[in-house]
């Protein structure tokens, strides 16, 4: 709520009013400043996740034994909370928080459902997201009645769906 609170009152001006541009986002209307800020909290988020990711994915599955042997898992708890915060609150700007959790769910769910290692799941939801984005901005470039995040969480409700019904594709060609 912090990070929104800051966005919001400090971009509130080009596209309306904040309220409006909290819940729909307006990712057409970013400028140029905004582009960048964003590019640089998405690199900030890359890296932290990065120094993150292989004692984050201990504490996750077995807290006890991470905590046993060192690993500062109340901590990693916070980091992953403050990145989630940041990636959040920059996104909104963008697709809205109605559409924020689409967002973020659908490329991780996606990526699960067809991985089998963490940090290939971690790979995989990335390129999911930045391809879900891509591809529902050209959708709403081509359909201009469209809003552009509501083609993007469309496709990335299609990307999740189709990555479910491949998984039960493949467990029902196994169990036969």
């Amino acid at each position: 709520m912090l990070f929104l609170a800051i966005f919001t009152t400090q971009r509130s001006g080009a596209n309306g009013t904040a309220a409006v541009r909290v819940l729909f986002g307006s990712i057409f209307g970013l400028t140029g400043a905004d582009a960048w800020l964003a590019a640089g909290i998405g690199g900030a988020v890359i890296l932290a996740t990065l120094l993150l990711a292989r004692p984050l994915v201990f504490a996750s599955l077995d807290p006890e034994v991470a905590a046993a042997r060192g690993v500062p898992v109340r901590f990693l708890g916070f980091a992953f909370l403050a990145v989630l915060g940041a990636t959040s609150a920059e996104a909104t700007q963008a697709v809205g928080a109605l559409l924020l959790l689409g967002l973020l769910a659908a490329p991780a769910a996606a990526a699960e459902r067809l991985t089998h290692s963490p940090y290939l799941g971690l790979a995989a939801s990335t390129a999911f997201a930045v391809g879900v984005v891509w591809v529902g901005l050209t959708l709403a470039y081509v359909e201009p009645k469209l809003p552009p995040s509501t083609a993007i969480v469309s496709v990335a409700t299609v990307l999740f769906a189709s990555a479910a019904s491949q998984r039960r594709l493949l467990r029902g060609r196994q169990a036969a």
